[in-house]
């Protein structure tokens, strides 16, 4: 929706010319959105927080999805701590079959 408007460009003596200006107009009201994570019966207020009072969820959170991200970091965490485990073993491994050695007073070898 532009309006398009002439405005004369030209001077006093000169041949009228005319530029046209393209305004457009701003719509008057705000797009509807609609938030499935909200109840609309709730004050915001109760519902918007780090602890939300019961009755603020809904049926679009959750789900499988939610529970396979849940299982595939449990999965990633165990990976990680059993790999701790075994290069913690190793390296003490490592380091009780060497030989002890006496150092010198200085600390230098």
């Amino acid at each position: 929706m532009a309006a398009l408007t002439a405005v004369p460009a030209g001077a006093a003596g000169a041949a009228p010319t005319t530029a046209v200006v393209a305004t457009a107009a701003t719509p008057t009201t705000p797009p509807v959105t609609d938030n499935p994570f909200i109840p609309p019966d709730k004050n915001l207020n109760q519902c918007i927080s780090a602890s939300p009072e019961p009755g603020c969820g809904s049926k679009a959170r959750g789900g499988w999805r939610q529970t396979l991200l849940l299982v595939v970091v449990a999965l990633a965490m165990t990976f990680i701590g059993w790999r701790i485990v075994v290069l913690v073993r190793r390296n003490r491994e490592a380091v009780e079959a060497q030989p002890d050695e006496e150092p010198e007073p200085s600390g230098r070898r």
